[in-house]
């Protein structure tokens, strides 16, 4: 459990936390009075405080009756050096769990802490108690409310009985304005691995139940409907602010993260769709509010609010991958170009630039395209694609649960490049040959205007990989291979001295005879006459 010591006395505050931790307590905090006490039961969640009467400023028994009133739940043991019967009596009154002298003994101390753990694991065991036998009555007429609300917004409810069946499970919508609100649970699958079904679903049912009360207290009628992301909301409302919106919806969504936050330590994403004026029409809500909150995504902000902005009518995404691109990628992979795989990549997702013009499931059926693609283009190739990317279910889960249209494509990327890795370890056109011919061809137009770039597209490879691979095999740098070869070239011509300087400049590939003189010398130690001179 969370203790919060409050003792002015900066010897006695380390004399319990250490008595508590021999006890066997960890989560201890400390506090000087009671303002500073105060201050950190905002942030932090406490069941149970010790602390001092006797306290500069608000002292421990002001301390106990704003506890008392403002946060009921938590125990609260009062700390005395008087023996008098006024500070007992106050303390009493006001509900305090225990009422300890100073000094203590651990053996006290301990006493008092392991009742006090006893009376906290009932209230807890009871308020589970509690909150599951009211989940049990609710769960006939909520639960068929909520999957008739859920049909309807997915546009699988017959309209000609759905007013009928609105009025059969009570579900009465007083208003004109229909909108729908999401609440986006950030980590839910790690959620999902780490806790039991009904564990999450209580979480769940929670944060529902915090919204409910915070719909319901600004006067919008509030019916929840099941989304797998998190939790959703049709909400009702009889006015609208100037913009055409629910009045505060996005201050009250901020509210409600905080308050997600702060007492159910769930970080979550607000999403708000269109206004609609029927029940029939708040399907399309609906598809507003999810493509809204597909802006987690794609452009995530500070704040954790996304509102539908309607900029232009929404266009169906071409999500498939034709034959065109098919055989771009393959071109791509055959020659191992790592540049153009990455720009391949980062192309397909542009499609979701747009902001509210797509859902997640569109990033999701991309992701699905891309890995059934490279499956298939790894297997033309000859090659075993599990060997390299392992199972496909796998990785469309893995991909999936990334947080970002950045992070998809940069793993995506990733992904490519081991598949060129591993394409070029074990390519028939091995290294040595690769390297072999990029030499082959310098050798024979040396004394034209060629560079790697050039190199690379007659072996029909990335630059890249032809630097990174003629450096492993052949020990220097493609650039220092060319010189070599260049000044090589240059010294036959000298020795035979039938050419002049500028003659033999552009005899091996250098247009300024100056510019010529100066690699020469700086590469042997001699300018062009110099070595003339020696060596004819």
């Amino acid at each position: 459990m969370n203790i919060l010591i409050v003792e002015d006395e900066s010897q006695i505050r380390s004399t319990l936390h250490d008595s508590l931790q021999r006890i066997g307590f960890t989560d201890i905090w400390m506090a000087h009075d009671g303002t500073q006490a105060l201050e950190m039961i905002k942030s932090r969640k406490f069941d149970l405080i010790l602390s001092d009467i006797r306290m500069p400023g608000m002292d421990g028994i002001a301390l106990l009756e704003t506890v008392r009133r403002e946060y009921s739940d938590i125990l609260f043991i009062v700390l005395s050096g008087y023996d008098l019967f006024e500070y007992a009596q106050k303390a009493i009154r006001h509900s305090a769990f225990s009422y300890l002298l100073k000094p203590l003994s651990d053996e006290d101390l301990e006493t008092v802490m392991r009742e006090a753990l006893r009376v906290l694991n009932l209230k807890r065991e009871l308020f589970e108690d509690e909150l599951k036998i009211k989940i049990k009555l609710k769960q006939g007429t909520t639960a068929l409310r909520r999957q008739l609300l859920t049909e309807a917004l997915n546009g699988h409810a017959d309209e000609s009985q759905l007013a009928r069946k609105c009025q059969e499970y009570d579900l009465e919508f007083t208003h004109p304005h229909y909108c729908v609100w999401l609440a986006g649970i950030d980590n839910l699958d790690e959620l999902a691995l780490a806790m039991s079904n009904p564990d999450l679903e209580l979480l769940k049912y929670g944060l529902e139940n915090m919204c409910s009360e915070v719909f319901r207290e600004r006067g919008f009628t509030a019916e929840p409907f099941k989304w797998e992301e998190g939790v959703g909301f049709l909400l009702n409302s009889g006015s609208l602010d100037e913009k055409g919106g629910f009045p505060d919806i996005v201050g009250q969504s901020l509210a409600l993260r905080q308050m997600a936050h702060t007492y159910l330590k769930l970080d979550i994403a607000a999403a708000i769709g269109s206004v609609e004026c029927s029940l029939p029409a708040a399907g399309n809500s609906f598809d507003t509010a999810r493509r809204a909150y597909a802006q987690t995504i794609a452009e995530p902000h500070v704040d954790g609010v996304y509102a539908y902005r309607p900029e232009e009518p929404i266009q169906p995404l071409l999500l498939a991958l034709d034959l065109k691109l098919e055989q771009e990628l393959l071109a791509v992979f055959d020659s191992c170009q790592f540049e153009a795989g990455m720009q391949f990549i980062a192309d397909r997702y542009r499609i979701f630039a747009k902001p509210c013009s797509f859902e997640i499931k569109d990033v999701q059926q991309l992701n699905y395209h891309l890995l059934i693609l490279i499956h298939k283009i790894m297997s033309q190739l000859g090659f075993d694609p599990e060997a390299v990317m392992g199972e496909e279910y796998y990785l469309y889960t893995k991909v999936n649960r990334l947080k970002s249209i950045a992070a998809i494509i940069e793993w995506f990327q990733t992904l490519l490049q081991s598949c060129f890795d591993y394409i070029s370890e074990r390519s028939t056109r091995s290294t040595k040959k690769l390297v072999d011919k990029a030499k082959e061809f310098m050798s024979a137009h040396f004394h034209e205007e060629i560079g790697l770039e050039l190199v690379s597209e007659q072996l029909h490879i990335s630059p890249e990989y032809l630097s990174r691979e003629f450096k492993k095999e052949s020990g220097e740098n493609f650039i220092d291979f060319l010189l070599r070869l260049r000044i090589n070239k240059a010294k036959e011509y000298m020795r035979q001295g039938n050419y002049k300087t500028y003659e033999i400049a552009r005899l091996v590939g250098y247009h300024d005879e100056k510019y010529f003189s100066k690699v020469f010398k700086k590469t042997t130690g001699f300018t062009p006459s110099e070595y003339r001179f020696r060596n004819t």
